[in-house]
């Protein structure tokens, strides 16, 4: 990947001497941020950013489309900060995309501009990368910036059927003061190697949103590269969960393409009875939804069935950086799914339960069998 020409945009804090002068022992960080008509989220995020402990850092934000007058701001009040203009709504993962070729460090750090950051986050980031050669992305201990002691996420849990949901979400902060590896990092907040990305490629451009973060963080497992939840970098995002037409048909496409590419034919046939089971349940729940989202659901068929080429491509390239069996993939997903997520109440629990049972006899089954 190449690496755009241009200033770094740095913060660099008053203290240092020489704000012109790289620091060899802080390799540079790039944060990339995507907006999209969203200055009231920028108005907030971006003064948090140059309250950073880290000595070496710049900011890149793509401005996918706005006509809010986000640019406008941001060159007004944050000079240092380089702006990128997509030239077109390129979705969430090639908007990032386009801030990683215009990056210049040697760390990636993806932010969302709904939030606020610790002065730590960076260097706990860097810290925990340095120091962990086997680990190729790192993600924040992620707060509810609505009550800042509950979570919103400490990395993402994968079930055997692709969905991801958010790990610890509404509990405690405390619940997670333990650094430890994790399936997939929180596209909210996280930072990867730039050599990882290099190595297995960017996001999937095709995602256009959601799921985009599970995909990078599977194909940097399959390639050896190991995700961590780093707690001492900590988040606060203005989240709240919601789940439309739009969601479901994003949700549904990219979670079956991810699976497609990223596992052998052998691992999916192994997997098919959850596979179709969670079909099943997916189906049951769009019915209970509306109009809307039987038809995005339905649609994500045919959106599978019009790209069945370039999934294969894909899953050809994927293949070829593979350096971990499925087995020791499949042993960091989660055998259950938590219903509560979804479906509160005593009957969520039920589910919860009997689901579960169902899913760790097939992931036993999995782990045993597949390549």
């Amino acid at each position: 990947m190449n690496r755009a020409p241009g200033r770094a945009g740095r913060f660099v804090p008053a203290s240092t001497d020489n704000p012109s002068v790289d620091h060899p022992v802080h390799p540079l960080v790039s944060v990339i941020i995507v907006v999209t008509n969203e200055i009231h989220h920028v108005r907030r995020c971006l003064p948090t950013l140059t309250r950073q402990t880290y000595p070496n850092y710049e900011v890149v934000v793509v401005d996918n489309e706005s006509t809010d007058g986000t640019r406008e701001f941001i060159d007004s009040q944050f000079p240092t900060v380089r702006v990128i203009r997509s030239g077109g709504n390129l979705g969430y993962p090639g908007a990032n995309n386009l801030g990683f070729e215009h990056a210049n460090g040697d760390f990636l750090a993806v932010l969302n501009p709904d939030t606020e950051v610790h002065p730590d986050w960076i260097s706990s980031l860097v810290q925990a990368l340095s120091t962990d050669p086997d680990a190729g992305l790192a993600t924040s201990r992620i707060l509810l910036m609505s009550d800042r002691s509950m979570v919103n996420a400490c990395g993402n849990n994968v079930s055997l059927p692709g969905l991801t949901f958010c790990r610890g979400v509404n509990e405690p902060a405390w619940h997670y003061e333990d650094p430890c590896d994790v399936t997939a990092v929180s596209g909210a907040a996280f930072m990867v190697r730039r050599s990882v990305i290099d190595e297995i490629g960017p996001f999937d451009p095709d995602f256009v949103a959601y799921l985009e973060e599970t995909d990078l963080s599977l194909r940097a497992l399959l390639a050896g590269h190991r995700s961590i939840y780093v707690p001492n970098s900590i988040v606060w995002h203005d989240y709240e969960f919601r789940f439309n037409a739009r969601k479901c048909f994003h949700i549904e496409k990219n979670r079956l393409a991810m699976l497609a590419k990223n596992f052998s034919v052998r691992t999916l046939l192994l997997l098919s009875p959850i596979l179709l089971a969670t079909e099943l349940m997916v189906w049951a729940y769009v019915f209970t939804h509306g109009l809307a989202h039987v038809r995005a659901k339905a649609t994500s068929y045919l959106w599978l069935l019009k790209n069945v080429g370039t999934i294969a491509e894909h899953r050809t390239r994927i293949q070829q950086i593979r350096r971990v069996s499925d087995r020791d993939v499949l042993a960091h997903f989660v055998p259950g799914l938590p219903m509560q997520q979804v479906t509160s109440g005593r009957f969520g629990n039920w589910l919860e339960r009997a689901v579960s049972r169902v899913f760790r006899v097939v992931s036993d089954v999995s782990l045993r069998y597949s390549g």
